[in-house]
């Protein structure tokens, strides 16, 4: 993944889990719960 050579802290597995539930319904996130959830 390329984030992973400019952003050494990126939480890969919660973005794996993010990007599965993309799609459905009942998803929601917000901007602060993404930096939070994946340390961008």
């Amino acid at each position: 993944m390329l984030e992973d050579k400019y952003n050494p802290d990126f939480n890969c597995p919660e973005f794996e889990g993010i990007k599965n539930a993309d799609g459905l319904n009942r998803f929601n996130l917000s901007v602060k719960q993404w930096t939070e959830k994946t340390n961008s």
